[in-house]
């Protein structure tokens, strides 16, 4: 039941990863205009151009299939209401403890993997996202449960640095 939850919550956030990513890629080039020497700004303002019509045509293509995104608004609202029909008497500090150390482990094996393939986006887009997993477990428990986990040092950091990072590769 959680895992089906899981698996629908995952595939509404992949289904704006296009459009999320579109808007990044403006976002870095309105950045990167800032730093960028006189003569690249002419360069840099026709790809504004270019990132936006490219995203203004995505999101045109996305609410055509689904206006007002109200078929992704009414699953998600699903997903919410089966969310409180999960069994959360059966979660106890143990299995939330054994979690949390399974995305350390999976933290500790995508850095390396990623520093080794340091051309790997995919590899350093693994890494991020586990290290953001990571980060929103230890806060929320942190919320939850003070106490029940060592404080998490220089997670979030890294994970923005390396989401900034992604976005320059865009």
């Amino acid at each position: 039941h959680a895992e089906t939850l899981d698996d629908e919550l995952g595939r509404l956030c992949r289904g704006l990863s296009a459009l999320r990513d579109s808007q990044a890629l403006i976002e870095e080039l309105k950045r990167l205009e800032a730093v960028a020497p006189p003569e690249a700004l002419p360069i840099l303002s026709r790809a504004k151009v270019a990132a936006r019509e490219r995203r203004d045509q995505m999101l045109e293509r996305t609410l055509r299939r689904d206006a007002r995104l109200e078929s992704r608004r009414r699953r998600l609202l699903q997903a919410l209401e089966r969310i409180g029909t999960l069994d959360w008497k059966s979660l106890d500090e143990r299995k939330v403890v054994k979690a949390v150390k399974r995305s350390r482990r999976r933290v500790r094996k995508a850095a390396p993997r990623a520093e080794r393939h340091p051309d790997d986006e995919a590899a350093w887009h693994i890494y991020r996202r586990r290290l953001r997993r990571l980060h929103q477990q230890h806060t929320l428990l942190a919320t939850l449960q003070p106490g029940l986990l060592p404080p998490s040092i220089g997670q979030e950091a890294r994970a923005s640095a390396l989401g900034e990072l992604q976005d320059d590769v865009l």
